[in-house]
């Protein structure tokens, strides 16, 4: 990983050395280098040795290190271990605040009722089914098809066809492993079909469908479930993140999509 790591050297005259001593190091691997300050002492003296990192290979090297002086040179090794980079979050949303996603952003969204929206969703029930979760998994706010109950459950859910979401613009490293995580949910009654969907594409340089759940004929109450992507095949690219939620049935059909990282 990217960073640096100081060291003293000391240096001690034998036998009525007196001579000055340049200082140096061989580096390991590419992405290391190493200084001395000061570059050259003349014994007895100290000097303080700089190992610095700039995405070089994790392993663990020798560096040689040396002095010449007086017409002789010695040398030493020391030990680098370079450490894999820990996870770095490139965007988060929790929602609580507008970071700018856009509802039907490409103009093509057919659904009728039930868009996706940011807000605080109430909860709905429909035969003891919890359909619509009240609450998010942190905070107050997520993204939520009509965050609003209605005066039934069937009243502002997804209706018509399909419903888009789209993410601001995120710029993802040229390296790494690269994933997406979300919490999110599809509710529906048992009139679902396959042909009902919660989707999510990642548009850049290419779109590509990155998950997907389809709904069923069977009760499924709106529990948020955690979910990883790997989408290391975007990594360089400025993206946008998409979810995308259809009713294609007669049914009552909810969505939420909460903590995005």
């Amino acid at each position: 990983q990217n960073g640096s790591v100081t060291t003293s050297s000391h240096h001690t005259a034998v036998n009525g050395f007196k001579s000055s001593v340049a200082l140096s190091c061989t580096n390991p691997s590419t992405g290391v280098s190493c200084s001395f300050n000061p570059a050259s002492v003349t014994p007895t003296a100290s000097s303080t040795l700089t190992i610095s990192t700039s995405n070089a290979t994790a392993g663990t090297f020798a560096l040689n290190v040396q002095g010449t002086g007086g017409a002789q040179t010695h040398s030493t090794t020391v030990n680098l271990t370079v450490n894999p980079p820990g996870a770095v979050t490139v965007f988060f949303d929790n929602f609580e605040a507008a970071t700018g996603w856009v509802t039907n952003a490409n103009g093509t969204d057919t659904a009728t009722t039930g868009q996706w929206e940011r807000g605080d969703p109430e909860a709905t029930t429909s035969g003891g089914v919890a359909l619509q979760n009240g609450t998010a998994v942190s905070g107050t706010n997520d993204l939520v098809t009509a965050r609003l109950a209605g005066a039934s459950a069937g009243v502002n859910d997804v209706d018509g066809g399909t419903t888009s979401i789209t993410s601001p613009a995120i710029a993802l490293p040229g390296t790494g492993t690269l994933t997406l995580s979300f919490s999110f949910y599809l509710a529906h009654l048992n009139n679902a079909t396959s042909a009902d969907f919660f989707r999510v594409f990642v548009v850049g340089n290419t779109t590509s469908q990155v998950f997907q759940v389809l709904g069923a004929a069977a009760n499924r109450p709106g529990t948020f479930a955690a979910q990883s992507v790997n989408i290391s095949a975007f990594a360089g690219q400025t993206i946008r993140i998409r979810f995308e939620a259809a009713d294609a049935a007669t049914d009552q059909k909810r969505n939420e999509v909460t903590d995005l990282v």
